[in-house]
């Protein structure tokens, strides 16, 4: 099994396990902040912001949830490491647009996006409310 989980399909399994896990914080976290929508007052939105902030679960999940986005981030910068490795020259140029859609052949590109709002998000949001 060891020997899997260092294999390049292993490591995608992984990445893919812990995108899926990371997904389901997103739905999550939009299903909180949505309780803005319902109602324009706010209360509902402390509410449950008390709840989560107070939860002993949640206590537990931060640190997990961290190391999620650790475990995909640097799996991810690996196996992109090791495939630019593998095929020192490139490959004879073809035109992918018509067999792939351009997410899916720049996703180190939006991936270091989506890293750079996240840095931002958790300064803004997290790092101001737990030490600033």
């Amino acid at each position: 099994m060891n020997k899997f989980l260092r294999s390049s399909i292993g490591m995608k399994l992984i990445i893919s396990l812990s995108g899926l896990f990371l997904i389901l914080f997103l739905l999550l976290h939009l299903t909180l902040n949505s309780m803005l929508l319902f109602d324009s007052s706010g209360e509902l939105f402390n509410n449950v912001s008390n709840f989560m902030a107070s939860n002993i679960v949640m206590k537990i999940l931060e640190p997990v949830l961290a190391l999620g986005f650790v475990i995909h981030i640097l799996l991810t910068l690996l196996i992109t490491y090791t495939n630019w490795k593998a095929r020192p020259q490139n490959y004879k140029y073809v035109d992918r647009s018509k067999s792939s859609s351009w997410s899916s052949r720049n996703m180190f590109i939006l991936g270091g996006l989506i890293f750079v709002f996240l840095i931002i998000h958790v300064i803004n949001f997290y790092w101001k409310l737990k030490f600033g």
